[in-house]
């Protein structure tokens, strides 16, 4: 009859770390006869040692996550037979079962359990996202924590993982504990912004720190005023327009950047729009003058979350009088200098419209610009056939007509 000893050496070099939990002696089937199954502590790890009783050639099967594997013996003294695991099997925890054969016969067969190590220091990978929450919402993030062994084993389930946080100062501590590779936990935002601080640890080893930003909800309505030096329609000064601190819900300052828009609608209805973003919560947006009297009706609102109460604004007319000399020898027109609200002369570029009209129709229209507050045009002879016109002048608010007539 063959009799075998069965050797399998569990100390800490054996995979570092990796320990067996299960050895051959908890195999999953009888052993076959003439074997003897030995636990063996006092021999160098990484070796499984089979004393066989006969010189028949032996091999190793072994099967776990990584496939099926079949080793020869490494080493053979005497009745002795020395197996080396290889390092992928070593290092990689779970269960490994194995079966021992001679060339024609199984010999023995079992399973075993290589569980993680927890004498060298463990690895902790960590995540966190989203990183930005909006306070209050209903949005949530997770912290994720991952502690590992030295061969990226995972850890036996509940093994506690210490999270901590720090928020306004306030440093909390929390203690989770892993389940099926992984603890988390759930972050429900706070109703104030800020930044929280993360820092998770496993045993000895500590994470990096990890950032969560807290921001302002949508902002609530809120109201705006206005700047302006004078309110003279000259089309040269600028009127400033501003909102409250834009606050959310909770009383928290909107992030700065928010885009505020100004809409501004005239007397005809007609609408524009202007753009600002805030600083400190507060939007500040300017526009010139109107170049005629006016009346504005301002509104601002953010992206149909929140709107301002609508304010009007007047404008009156910058200029009182037009000073008009028509040469109809010459058909040339003279205007200005045109005067401003005090007395001083109107900017450079003032806008004059200038309308030619006989009974029918208008024969002349044209744009002309101020240069130190004058304006010269000179009519062609031959656009103008009849003996009389009225000649129309408008700027900054002011009108004047007046009939001209054609001598030639």
């Amino acid at each position: 009859m063959m009799k075998t000893k069965l050797y399998f050496h569990n100390g800490f070099l054996f995979f570092y770390g990796l320990m067996l939990w299960l050895l051959f002696g908890a195999c999953t089937s009888p052993a076959a006869e003439g074997i003897e199954i030995h636990k063996n502590t006092s021999q160098p790890a990484a070796d499984l040692i089979l004393e066989v009783g006969t010189k028949d050639s032996v091999f190793l099967v072994l099967k776990n996550t990584w496939g099926t594997t079949v080793i020869t013996p490494s080493q053979r003294k005497a009745s002795k037979v020395y197996f080396s695991f290889p390092n992928f099997i070593k290092k990689t925890a779970g269960s490994l079962r194995y079966q021992l054969h001679t060339e024609n016969k199984l010999l023995e067969s079992g399973s075993l359990n290589i569980i993680p190590s927890l004498d060298q220091p463990i690895q902790l990978e960590t995540y966190l996202g989203p990183k930005n929450l909006e306070a209050g919402s209903a949005q949530k993030s997770m912290l994720i924590a991952i502690p590992t062994d030295a061969y990226d084993n995972p850890l036996p389930n509940l093994t506690p993982v210490v999270v901590t946080y720090n928020f306004k100062e306030q440093i909390i501590t929390d203690t989770l504990f892993t389940s099926s590779l992984l603890a988390f936990k759930t972050i429900v935002p706070p109703t104030q912004t800020g930044q929280i601080n993360w820092v998770a640890a496993c045993q000895e080893t500590t994470s990096n720190e990890l950032f969560s930003q807290i921001y302002a909800a949508s902002p609530v309505d809120f109201e705006i005023a206005y700047n302006q030096t004078h309110a003279f329609a000259d089309g040269n000064q600028v009127i400033e327009w501003y909102t409250s601190v834009l606050k959310d819900v909770y009383g928290n300052t909107v992030s700065d950047g928010t885009l505020v828009s100004f809409e501004i609608k005239n007397r005809l209805d007609e609408y524009t729009k202007i753009y600002a973003s805030t600083l400190n919560g507060v939007a500040r947006a300017k526009a010139i003058h109107p170049e005629e009297p006016q009346t504005w009706t301002v509104q601002a609102q953010v992206a149909n979350l929140a709107k301002s109460n609508p304010v009007q604004v007047y404008f009156k007319s910058a200029v009182s009088e037009i000073p008009v000399i028509y040469n109809a020898a010459q058909r040339s027109l003279k205007v200005g200098p045109i005067l401003g609200y005090m007395g001083q002369k109107v900017p450079e570029g003032t806008r004059v419209s200038i309308r030619l009209m006989n009974a029918a129709e208008v024969v002349f229209e044209s744009m002309a610009t101020t240069r130190n507050a004058m304006v010269n045009v000179k009519f062609p002879a031959n656009l103008y056939p009849l003996k009389e016109y009225a000649l129309e002048l408008k700027t900054l608010g002011a009108i004047k007509t007046l009939k001209i007539k054609n001598y030639e």
